[in-house]
């Protein structure tokens, strides 16, 4: 990671209000998409030339962070006992499948059983498959039964999001000391410890507008300072926001405490050939 001299990674907490919040939201969904238009760029330039693709990975991550004055989701239950396998292992499956995803946002607003979610929110998908993934997220403890009701001669289980369990062994409890010294891995360690903190208190699924995306890609020169550059104009982009969201919530507006991290740096697998 530390191998370029325009690698970045940030990681700020904010105060928006939610009109300001919104556009950072769509300003967001649309550098994504961009990124991907930019892979696209690079392999019509290299075409015919024996330039490489560098394999470049793009986070951008943004949620709310525990409002400090109360709870900000129903009251949500407690994971039983010990987490079964790591934090990050068991976010990854969440992060990876947007039909989990939502389940674990529906969750942490209102008790409701499979069936329920199934007619509610996920009518183009089998019940089999939502009732997988409710039992998958009850295994890694991201929710849980907290209420039994007999309907049709069926016992139908009502879950609930949990207060997950939070391993203090994380995966860089151990790093090198050189590491530990780098702007980089301190950026990193401040962004893992705040979503978990956001995940913990039910924030981080509060607003439907939360963005999580991590993207790989391979670009070539020209497309990799152009995703950096993009990158430094939406810093600035949301910097311009938190300003103007600062008029309005002297004048009255409600203040949003969130979390923005942006990340763009070359992938240890390094240099690819263009398909």
């Amino acid at each position: 990671m530390e191998g370029h001299s325009s690698r970045d990674l940030t990681c700020r907490g904010r105060e928006f209000d939610s009109a300001g919040w919104s556009r950072i939201a769509a300003r967001l969904a649309n550098h994504f998409e961009a990124i991907f238009e930019e892979q696209e760029d690079a392999k019509i330039r290299v075409a015919g030339t024996n330039e490489g693709l560098i394999r470049v990975g793009i986070l951008q991550i943004a949620f709310e962070s525990p409002r400090r004055e109360g709870q900000i989701a129903i009251e949500l239950t407690d994971g039983s006992g010990e987490p079964p396998v790591p934090f990050l292992e068991r976010l990854a499956p969440i992060f990876a499948d947007d039909l989990s995803m939502e389940i674990v946002a529906t969750l942490n607003q209102r008790d409701m059983s499979v069936i329920r979610f199934h007619r509610e929110f996920a009518r183009d998908a089998s019940e089999w498959a939502v009732r997988y993934r409710f039992d998958r997220l009850r295994e890694l403890g991201w929710i849980a039964v907290v209420d039994e009701v007999r309907r049709r001669g069926a016992h139908e289980k009502i879950c609930r999001a949990t207060r997950p369990v939070m391993a203090d062994g994380a995966p860089w409890a151990n790093a090198p000391r050189k590491l530990e010294k780098t702007e980089s891995w301190l950026a990193f360690t401040r962004l893992a410890g705040l979503v978990k903190e956001s995940i913990a208190s039910g924030a981080f699924d509060v607003r439907y507008d939360r963005h999580l995306t991590w993207s790989i890609v391979n670009l070539d020169r020209v497309g990799w300072e152009n995703v950096t550059a993009d990158l430094e104009k939406l810093e600035a982009f949301i910097c311009e926001e938190e300003k103007q969201a600062r008029k309005r919530i002297e004048a009255g507006a409600e203040p949003l405490t969130m979390v923005v991290g942006l990340g763009a740096f070359e992938s240890p697998s390094g240099r690819v050939k263009a398909p």
